[in-house]
């Protein structure tokens, strides 16, 4: 029986362990993080949240507020080669940006709303258009330790004394994660005397003001609101300066707790 050399064995073993895989076997190259343009800063942070990373902001950061921009034909130009286009559906420059989009990129409308239950459907969804699914699961492991924590330090420095609270309606939100009292809304529209009349019944000692619409100490329903009943008012944020959903909250968590502790 012929013998077969070691040294001929150990070569084709090496040859067999350093051949190329088939097409077929080859590990799949990374994929390339989508090109996203957001409407503004708080589209932006939910498409961060899913894992996005090239992510364009139209309307600036530091407006008073964001959706009431005019788009300049140069903050047009970013959408030309964007692969999806986000905006709210209260956008008031929405229309401008689905016809910059043309054919060419996807139109995605995210429910802008702060609460947990519809942020993790909102970033679950944007991580499957994206192709990012875990980096849109990791931050919402995150976000879920977070948000219970805050909650729980809340608790800790009101303890249980909650102020019966009126909210603008884009801020009522903001109530659950202070377990506040909501014992009514108004807004967006102009407050009507009867309605005015309505709150104020309901005796609120805080007030929870749309910090982009309602302007620190120039007249607004939340200001009116406050002045007929004595409610404390506290400005809060939907539109985080810098892209980031957690520090938003640990901001507004800080204001709701400064200001629902005064009035207890």
């Amino acid at each position: 029986m012929r013998r077969v050399p070691v040294l001929a064995l150990l070569v084709a073993a090496l040859a067999a362990v350093l051949a190329p895989l088939p097409a077929s076997a080859q590990p799949a190259p990374p994929a390339k993080a989508p090109k996203i343009v957001a409407s503004t800063t708080w589209v932006a942070a939910f498409a961060r949240a899913a894992g996005a990373t090239d992510i364009t902001v139209v309307a600036p950061a530091n407006l008073p507020h964001p959706p009431d921009y005019d788009p300049r034909p140069s903050d047009l130009a970013a959408v030309a080669d964007a692969a999806f286009v986000l905006m709210a559906p209260f956008d008031g420059f929405a229309r401008r940006l689905r016809e910059a989009a043309g054919s060419t990129a996807r139109v995605v409308t995210v429910d802008l709303v702060n609460a947990p239950e519809t942020i993790r459907a909102e970033v679950t969804r944007l991580g499957a258009l994206f192709g990012t699914e875990a980096a849109a699961a990791a931050f919402l492991a995150r976000f879920d330790a977070e948000h219970a924590r805050l909650s729980a330090e809340i608790a800790d420095r009101l303890g249980r004394q909650r102020p019966r609270t009126v909210a603008q309606r884009f801020m009522a939100p903001w109530a659950r994660l202070a377990s506040l009292e909501l014992v009514g809304t108004y807004g967006p529209g102009p407050l009507q005397p009867a309605q005015l009349a309505e709150l104020a019944a309901k005796s609120p000692g805080l007030v929870l003001k749309n910090g982009h619409s309602e302007r620190e100490g120039a007249p607004s329903a939340g200001r009116a609101i406050a002045q007929a009943t004595g409610a404390r008012e506290v400005a809060l944020l939907n539109f985080p300066a810098d892209q980031d959903l957690l520090g938003l909250f640990r901001e507004n968590a800080r204001r709701i707790v400064a200001a629902a502790g005064a009035t207890n």
